[in-house]
Formats: C-alpha cells, structure tokens, sequence
C-alpha cells in the first residue's frame, strides 16, 4: 500500500498538500521572512552604524583642526587691557598696534576659514541623526553634533570679537600716527625754526583729521575719543600760536601760550581707568561666551593676558 504521510493524490491528480504540510510550508515561509527581516534589518543597522561612524569621524576631524586653530586663536585674543598712558614711546605704541592689528586680522581670516566647516559637520550629524537607519547610534551623534555646535559658538564669539579689536586698532593706530607726527615737530619746535614747523602743519593736520574720523568709529571707547579731541584742539592752537610768532604779534602769542599749556593738560589727564573699565566691559560677553562654549566642548581654555 503507497501512503503519502504529508499529502494525497486528488481525484485531478494532481498532488494536493495536506494540512500539516501547509503548516510546515506556513512556518517555513514565516521563518524565511523573519530571516530575511533580521537580515534586512541586520544590514540596514550596520549600514547605519557604519554611516554615522563615517559622519562622527568627519566631525572629529573637523572638531581636531578648530582645536589646533583654537591655540592661535586663544593666543591672540584681546584682553581689554591696552595701556594708552605708559611711558612707550608714540612711535613704539603705533608699532604695537599696527601688529596687533595684523595678528587679529589673520586670527579672524582662520575663524572665518574654520566655521563653514563646523556649521557643514553639524548640519550632517543632525541629517544623519533623523535617520531611522542609526537609531542606535542617536545619543552618540547628537553628543558629537553638541561639541560641534559648542565650538561653532565659540569661533562665532571670537569672530565677533576680533571685528570688535579690529575696528579698535584701526582707531588707536591713526591716533598715535597723529602724536608721532606731532613729535617730530619738537626739535623744529625747540630750534625755534617757526617756518619749517608750519610746513609740517598740513600732513599733520591731514593725520589729526583722520585720528577724529576714526576715533567716531564703532566699539572706540569714549576715552580715546576725548583724547584725540583734546589733540585736535591741541594742535590748531598750536597751530595758531607759531602763526602769531611769526607774525609778532606778541600779546596773541602769551595767551595763545596759555591756551596751547591748557590743551597740554587736558591730554596728559587722559582716563586710563575708564578706559580699562570700558574695554573690560565690551570684551568680557565676549571672552566669556567663548571660554563657556569651548568648555562644553572638552577643550581646556586658557586666556592669555
């Protein structure tokens, strides 16, 4: 006798499947769906994983060149503690802030070089986060985002406030470019050449001029903008008084005299307190969100005075 334990043949002839083998074929085909599931979703995580890995090292890349920069940057940043009144000479002065000049400008040139890049790796590791193939890998990638924008607000509070030093220098250069022209009259001055100090007057005025154009500039502390009155007065009495020299006229050169000592005083009562007070004032927002931001970040700051 032919048994068939699974099946039968019908009266077509054609083999039909009984009930146990369709629930084997039914528990075949689930567990190869279920196979191809874990599979599918094996690979689909591990595709995951492996973009995000890819997108969390492209960050830290970016993340290693802002730190490198960062030492140039923390180096060269202002500390609101410019002496005006020191015992430097005007000429030393201009020097000092010529350079400093030069060294924001190139400081803010690596800032603006560097924030792209991070802004670029924050909006990839955001993109990449929403995915559902790395929900494993979430909390890593949104960690990693979170330094990145740390650093991003950072670099945007140094860039701003190099800008603000920047704009600073500009001012306080023209005006010791003012006082060593002046300087440079005393020896004419003192060998009583009154005609060759009066040629000098035009550049110096010219420079004087400039110094007052600038100082009415942004982020230029209030201090230095009386000073650089206090020379302009200065320098158009003085102006005057060699003019009544020359002349003869004698009674306008004493009061002249008087007025050009008076202008010399005002400048020598230059507020190098206030002027600190308002440069601290104006840097510290500054210094403090960039020095908070970097320090979420994991980079140890230190400020250099």
């Amino acid at each position: 006798m032919s048994q068939t334990p699974l099946g039968h043949t019908g009266a077509t002839g054609f083999h039909e499947v009984g009930p146990a083998r369709q629930r084997i074929a039914r528990l075949v085909w689930v567990g190869a769906a279920v196979l191809i599931m874990m599979l599918a979703v094996g690979g689909y995580l591990a595709a995951g994983i492996a973009m995000s890995a890819t997108d969390r090292q492209a960050a830290e890349v970016v993340l290693e060149k802002a730190l490198t920069d960062n030492n140039q940057i923390a180096r060269t940043m202002p500390t609101g503690q410019t002496s005006v009144s020191g015992s430097r000479a005007p000429a030393q002065a201009k020097a000092t802030m010529d350079g400093l000049a030069s060294a924001y400008k190139q400081a803010q040139a690596t800032v603006a070089s560097d924030l792209p890049r991070l802004r670029q790796a924050s909006a990839a590791l955001r993109d990449q986060s929403h995915s559902l193939l790395v929900v494993p890998q979430r909390g890593s990638l949104d960690d990693e985002r979170a330094r990145v924008d740390a650093v991003v607000i950072a670099y945007s509070a140094a860039g701003d406030l190099f800008q603000v030093a920047s704009d600073q220098m500009g001012a306080y250069s023209s005006i010791f470019d003012a006082v060593v022209a002046l300087g440079s009259l005393v020896p004419t001055i003192n060998s009583q050449d009154v005609h060759g100090a009066l040629a000098a007057f035009p550049d110096l005025k010219a420079k004087v001029q400039q110094a007052v154009t600038m100082s009415k500039g942004r982020n230029v502390a209030p201090q230095m903008q009386t000073l650089i009155d206090s020379l302009a007065t200065f320098v158009a009495d003085l102006e005057q008084l060699l003019q009544a020299d020359q002349a003869g006229d004698f009674s306008a050169v004493e009061a002249l005299g008087t007025r050009v000592q008076a202008d010399s005083d005002a400048i020598g009562r230059f507020d190098q307190t206030g002027f600190d007070t308002y440069e601290s004032t104006l840097f510290k927002p500054y210094e403090d969100r960039y020095v908070a931001a970097l320090t979420r970040a994991g980079f140890k700051v230190t400020m250099v005075s």
